[in-house]
């Protein structure tokens, strides 16, 4: 009975530990900071879902993105990390179909640190042998950007990038971005359903910061 009942412990046990050591997964997530992929614009950007969180918000039209951070110190956590922006791309449909958070860093040794740290969750997270495409390129000899994209058996993919490249205020970064995208979700951009969108605006030195989309 006593050997018994101590199977049952021991092997419950190494159950969940296994399991917290190994969260590995069958699809590339597709939930950030409560939106989902696929969810509409109107509900994404609903004031009443940031404002309560201290987000700040904007928006650009032409680009078809809705962003939310939290000004000038940069404190959008996921992932156990902590990033400046997280920011959501729409389909013509008005559809999440990507997801982009970033981090910028005066010194390469410091962002190489965040790279090599994300990068090592997410090969725990979507190893090869469990279904996962890993792709890697490496041209930072001569672009100055390297990067690592999982792609799930559905098409849904996760790419960690670090560039050398300036901001929208002309200062040169070391920048980590972390994507997650679906791409069967996407059609041709059209900015036309985030037309009477409130937009609320974020300080302009927060602004400088605020990288364009490539």
């Amino acid at each position: 009975m006593r050997t018994t009942f101590l199977i049952v412990i021991l092997t419950v046990f190494y159950s969940v530990s296994s399991a917290l050591a190994a969260p590995v997964q069958d699809r590339v997530q597709g939930t950030f900071l409560g939106c989902r992929l696929g969810e509409d614009f109107r509900s994404v950007s609903n004031p009443e879902r940031w404002e309560c969180r201290g987000f700040n918000t904007t928006s650009s039209r032409c680009d078809g993105y809705f962003a939310v951070n939290t000004g000038l110190n940069p404190n959008v956590v996921f992932g156990g990390q902590t990033w400046s922006e997280c920011r959501y791309y729409f389909s013509d449909a008005g559809l999440l179909y990507k997801v982009r958070f970033y981090a910028n860093f005066s010194y390469e040794e410091h962002a190489r640190a965040r790279y090599r740290t994300v990068l090592k969750n997410l090969d725990a997270r979507y190893p090869e042998d469990s279904g996962f495409e890993r792709t890697v390129t490496d041209e930072w000899e001569r672009e100055m950007l390297e990067s690592v994209t999982f792609t799930d058996e559905g098409g849904r993919s996760c790419s960690l990038v670090l560039q050398y490249r300036p901001s929208a205020g002309g200062r040169m970064y070391y920048y980590v971005f972390l994507y997650y995208s679906d791409e069967s979700l996407q059609t041709e951009r059209s900015s036309q359903y985030m037309e009477g969108a409130a937009v609320t605006a974020i300080a302009a030195s927060a602004q400088m910061e605020i990288i364009r989309e490539m």
